[in-house]
């Protein structure tokens, strides 16, 4: 195994292995020898849920690392999806719907899905 030279480098190579076991399991390496300095508040899942993904408590223990910025949007980039988008109907707006004839309802839902 390769000495590494500094902290600095222990964790660039940290980091290629979050990326790494995220790109192929999508989770995270424990690594026994990192300190919990922070704490999970510091994780912001409410954001991160609108992002499509949630960090448990578990995983962060085992690898504090992902709580860095840039893992965070490394963990979006691979793993996220956009709830809103997803979340988005067959109509733009309940407003276009209000007042449409149910018949017409079903003749634009007919005409979109064949």
């Amino acid at each position: 195994m390769d000495y590494i030279e500094s902290k600095t480098e222990l964790y660039a190579q940290q980091n290629r292995l979050i990326e790494a076991t995220l790109t192929l399991f999508k989770g995270v390496p424990g690594f026994s020898d990192t300190q919990n300095s922070k704490t999970i508040s510091k994780l912001h899942n409410e954001n991160n849920i609108m992002h499509g993904f949630y960090i448990t408590p578990k995983a962060y223990k085992h690898c504090p690392q992902i709580a860095e910025p840039e893992n965070l949007e490394l963990i979006e980039r691979i793993c996220g999806y956009d709830l809103a988008e997803l979340n988005r109907g067959f109509y733009k707006s309940f407003g276009s719907v209000k007042y449409k004839k149910p018949t017409k309802l079903l003749a634009d839902q007919i005409l979109h899905y064949f």
